[in-house]
């Protein structure tokens, strides 16, 4: 019986490593260093808070611009600074801090950690940006085409509806053939 429970907890174990590594590659970067990432409920058994706390220190961490990762489900995922940061929160207010102060002194504190990051991310919102204002400058110039073109085509069947709406009169052939009538 004893080796039985030896072999499960084993296998319990490989199971777990193979879980957490799993879910680390999922949120690692290809070129990033090895680094740690938690879900919500295990930050919350490593430090000891409930989730409901964390997750409001979360989000008033993000309203102050502090960047928590996420999962492709949208789920937060911890990095070993978030639990510091996590951390710093439940100090400040287990001092007496409100929330929302704690997570700006936290997160101006923290603004400096990540400048490769940040840097990178507003490259890339950047070069979005300018993508989108040459596709909507190409459209603009497009739209303007399609105006020109229905004015002219607005203006051709207005003349033509103009000569349909006039009485004809009769040719001077007509009149010196038929006699004027």
């Amino acid at each position: 019986m004893e080796q039985g429970k030896t072999q499960r907890t084993a296998q319990d174990k490989a199971q777990g490593k193979t879980q957490r590594t799993a879910q680390q590659e999922a949120t690692q970067k290809p070129d990033a260093p090895y680094e740690a990432a938690y879900t919500t409920k295990q930050l919350t058994e490593l430090i000891g808070v409930a989730q409901s706390t964390v997750r409001k220190y979360s989000m008033a961490l993000e309203g102050e611009g502090y960047g928590i990762l996420r999962n492709e489900l949208e789920r937060r995922i911890f990095r070993d600074q978030d639990i510091v940061a996590i951390r710093q929160m439940v100090e400040l207010t287990q001092q007496g801090a409100r929330v929302d102060n704690a997570a700006r002194i936290v997160a101006d504190e923290r603004q400096g950690e990540r400048p490769a990051e940040n840097n990178q991310v507003t490259a890339e919102l950047l070069d979005y940006i300018h993508k989108q204002d040459e596709q909507m400058e190409r459209m603009s110039e497009k739209l303007d085409r399609l105006l020109e073109l229905q004015e002219g085509q607005d203006a051709t069947i207005d003349t033509e509806e103009k000569s349909q709406e006039e009485p004809q009169e009769e040719s001077w052939w007509k009149k010196l053939f038929n006699g004027g009538n």
